[in-house]
């Protein structure tokens, strides 16, 4: 099914979703370590969870941070 920004939260796009706490982890830690490292940090997560992570950061208007 297409995702749609009118979806209700029980209409799952056909990848796998982070939840609540992941989600707020992802948001802190993406702009210091992108993607991938920041989901291997994260407890639960991995690669197959990318697709989330790049919705999260269109929503939030997340970018990366340069040291």
């Amino acid at each position: 099914p297409l995702e749609s920004l009118g979806d209700s939260p029980k209409t799952r796009p056909g990848y796998p979703m982070m939840d609540e706490t992941q989600t707020t982890q992802f948001v802190a830690l993406y702009p210091l370590h992108g993607i991938q490292k920041s989901l291997d940090q994260i407890k639960g997560c991995s690669h197959k969870h990318r697709d989330h992570a790049r919705e999260i950061i269109r929503k939030h208007n997340l970018t990366r941070k340069r040291q």
